[in-house]
């Protein structure tokens, strides 16, 4: 049988290589042959070796206009010369870019599907622009993949879309780590990840400041890249938050998580995460808001703890729980872990079956 060709079209890097990689991995096999078209600045190093990487040499933060494209017209010239050379089968698009949408009439000979991560854009993360290229990549797509089934209802609720394109997709645990940090646990809260306002740091500090007379000793560490403007001014006079405002390498997260004694996930909105993977497949439990299809993967008091989300006081208590009840978060833990091995033992399966029976 003849190998079916996939392109993935990943034009972002850095945080993004984690899913992308799993993805590309557990699609990759005897009859499939992918090739990711990714910048330079991806992790090549998660890759297995029945993927292909082609790089692509522009690296642009997602602009509110059309200028990101329009003023390299050439991207549009490089992603035609690439899919002359490949003639894929599929392409899969990960993640929101305006160049797609700008070459449709040229894609129309091609089966394209979308990875919709976030049917509805967080909070501060609309714009015309966004949201006017999140719908037309929706209208596109001959193939819609969601993580969960709140992602679903949530894309048939807001969008005309038939039904019988939609597949729930597993998430996976990310990716699959070949090494944990040697070091030990700490008394310590992490928040990880993208500093974005419907992360809801602001909950997160309040709850933290609530908790803190019980819980002596603790510190809260706050890692992940963000606008300063996203960032609540009363960090500065919080002497037990550990904050530092950057892009965390591949190689400095293993010893983050091993440190950490939970993590904490205190989103106003959000549909699925990948912190909450990467907790769990580092065997930290979490404490998680209670929005999308989160409560799907956190199950409360099995893996981890839920809280209604926006709501600083019902997180102070599940902190100040999680600190101090030694016993009920080493069982969290273990449910932890065992869902993170359950995760990573169907992911690859699961996902080839779906795409299979999506595409071919």
């Amino acid at each position: 049988m003849k190998q079916k060709r996939i392109l993935v079209f990943c034009p972002w890097a850095y945080s993004t290589s984690y899913y992308t990689a799993q993805f590309c991995n557990a699609v990759a096999s005897d009859q499939n042959k992918v090739f990711l078209v990714a910048p330079k600045n991806f992790m090549t190093d998660l890759l297995s070796k029945n993927v292909e990487r082609i790089n692509w040499p522009y690296i642009a933060p997602f602009r509110t206009n059309l200028s990101s494209v329009f003023q390299t017209p050439c991207q549009v010239i490089s992603f035609i010369r690439i899919l002359n050379k490949i003639l894929p089968d599929w392409i899969q698009l990960l993640w929101k870019h305006p160049l797609p949408v700008i070459l449709k009439p040229y894609l129309k000979k091609y089966k394209i599907g979308f990875t919709v991560h976030d049917p509805v854009l967080h909070l501060g993360e609309g714009g015309i622009f966004r949201s006017w290229i999140h719908k037309k990549l929706i209208e596109m797509a001959d193939i819609l993949f969601v993580h969960g089934e709140k992602n679903r209802e949530n894309l048939i609720r807001n969008f005309e879309v038939d039904t019988q394109k939609i597949y729930k997709i597993p998430y996976g645990n990310v990716i699959a780590w070949n090494h944990v940090a040697d070091v030990a646990q700490e008394d310590s809260i992490l928040f990880f990840g993208r500093l974005k306002k419907y992360k809801g740091m602001e909950i997160l500090l309040e709850a933290f400041k609530k908790a803190e007379p019980r819980i002596p000793g603790y510190r809260l560490v706050i890692r992940g890249q963000g606008d300063p403007d996203d960032v609540p001014a009363i960090i500065k006079f919080m002497p037990n938050v550990d904050f530092e405002n950057r892009f965390v390498p591949h190689n400095e997260i293993p010893e983050l998580f091993a440190r950490a004694g939970f993590v904490v996930l205190p989103y106003l909105d959000g549909t699925q995460s990948g912190v909450v993977a990467m907790a769990f497949a580092f065997g930290r439990t979490c404490i998680a808001s209670a929005v999308g299809a989160i409560p799907e993967i956190v199950k409360n008091g099995e893996n981890g703890l839920l809280v209604a989300p926006g709501n600083a006081d019902d997180l102070a208590e599940k902190i100040i729980q999680l600190a101090t009840d030694h016993q009920s978060r080493g069982t969290l833990e273990k449910g932890a872990i065992k869902t993170s091995e359950s995760i990573a033992s169907d992911y690859r399966e699961g996902l080839l079956k779906i795409v299979i029976k999506a595409y071919f």
